[in-house]
């Protein structure tokens, strides 16, 4: 009896020094985080997968389990790739080497023991791989796929792929970028091919976003942490945009600049100021010069709403000061305040209408400047530019008067009027007046 307890204790002693393995100490290189409450709050579609879980955060939840099959595709499909001699038993012995580097991106403590775990990160590692190296072959433009018929192999295409790469683009739905790197390494070079990683990758969220080739052939030289942290860096690159935000401006040296947050777009029409639509640019690039504020072009898609939401969640869990999206964000909720701001854009080309839902795009950028905080606000020196233009001389005057173009035609018209008609009663009073003596 007492060996029979002392074989129990074991067993409990040997499951609870497993359990405190996995309780790694808190890291400052977690790059995979949970949402914030305040972002998920009336927000909680655009946060959670729909189709597919990739890493721990959303592996247990029931509705993404019929995706296992279609992991376990293209890993069949991805040891087809792989060099000569190289097998699933290399791919496995590459990430066990890297499961405490892997954990620690995660901002939460993943309960799962290293089997599970090194087989989560190679399933879901390979199934990206796979899906990069087989984009060429894709579409979403037809409706052939389907999630039941994963078991015989044929590349993605439809709304099935669309809702898949929307889920890779989702905050807590990442894997460390070094592992699919590390994967990369076991596969085979084609002759023709000289694409790096990255552009392969980017190439295939070319499929449902607007990505210029010009922006992805440049290699930054930032350390990308895993998928939705390359599209922050393609569209936010790091880099001094000060320098393109001063201009010289014909005015007068001794107008104080004002520091306030700058006027909405249809106000600053009003002061004469005209939009560009910069195709092309990135998110942070614009520019204001001669009274023309150009601004980087925004395809605005369905897609659009999701991914400005987890970029924003991202951009404001990194720990670094220069929060790039979350600047542009607020500068676009100043610049936006109803839908006559948004025609406008839409009429000068900075905002192209994939989706026609002007109301949607106001919401969007009204509810993502909601109590975030940008410690470097990139778009400062040229808020302050245009509110310099604005402030000089005759043109809040003028934009008064075409504010209230008709208000103010109609008090003219009004006080002449009125000036007619007592002149007129005045000069009847004289002539109707005959002196007694008369």
């Amino acid at each position: 009896m007492a060996e029979h307890h002392t074989e129990i204790e074991d067993n409990i002693l040997f499951v609870i020094e497993k359990d405190l393995e996995q309780l790694l100490p808190p890291s400052n290189s977690a790059s995979i985080h949970r949402v914030p409450k305040e972002f998920r709050q009336s927000n909680e579609k655009h946060f959670t997968p729909t189709i597919i879980s990739i890493g721990p955060l959303h592996a247990k939840e029931e509705n993404l389990c019929p995706a296992h099959l279609l992991k376990l595709s293209y890993l069949k499909f991805f040891l087809t790739e792989l060099q000569p001699g190289k097998t699933l038993k290399d791919l496995i012995q590459i990430i066990r080497g890297e499961e405490e580097k892997a954990r620690l991106c995660y901002d939460v403590n993943i309960y799962i023991d290293t089997d599970d775990f090194v087989r989560m990160m190679v399933l879901d590692g390979c199934f990206i791989l796979g899906l990069i190296l087989e984009h060429p072959n894709m579409s979403i433009k037809t409706n052939d796929s389907q999630l039941g018929s994963a078991a015989r192999h044929e590349p993605l295409s439809g709304p099935l792929l669309y809702d898949i790469l929307k889920d890779l683009l989702l905050l807590e739905n990442q894997l460390p970028f070094f592992v699919l790197t590390s994967l990369y390494k076991l596969v085979k070079r084609h002759e023709n091919d000289h694409q790096t990683l990255v552009q392969k990758t980017l190439s295939l969220f070319q499929l449902i976003m607007p990505i210029d080739d010009v922006l992805f052939s440049r290699e930054n030289g930032f350390e990308i942490k895993h998928l939705l942290h390359l599209v922050l860096l393609e569209f936010c690159p790091r880099r001094d945009h000060t320098k393109n935000e001063t201009v010289e401006l014909d005015m007068p040296r001794n107008i104080e600049p004002s520091w306030s947050s700058m006027k909405r777009a249809s106000v600053l029409q009003l002061h004469g100021i005209k939009f560009k639509g910069n195709i092309g640019a990135v998110l942070t690039d614009a520019h204001f010069s001669g009274g023309v504020l150009e601004l980087p072009r925004l395809v605005f898609q369905e897609l659009t709403i999701p991914l400005f939401w987890n970029l924003l969640a991202l951009d404001q869990c990194l720990d670094e000061k220069n929060h790039f999206f979350t600047s542009y964000a607020i500068f676009m909720d100043n610049l936006i305040d109803d839908e006559n701001d948004i025609e406008l854009l839409i009429d000068n080309g900075v905002i192209d209408p994939c989706l026609n839902d002007k109301q949607a795009l106001v919401t969007l950028f009204n509810n993502l400047a909601v109590g975030v905080v940008a410690e470097i606000d990139l778009f400062q020196n040229l808020s302050t530019q245009v509110n310099r233009y604005c402030d000089f001389a005759w043109r809040p005057y003028r934009a008064y008067l075409v504010d209230n173009y008709y208000d103010v035609r109609w008090q003219v018209l009004n006080s002449i009027l009125l000036f007619i008609l007592t002149l007129t009663q005045t000069l009847f009073t004289v002539l109707a007046y005959h002196p007694k003596n008369e």
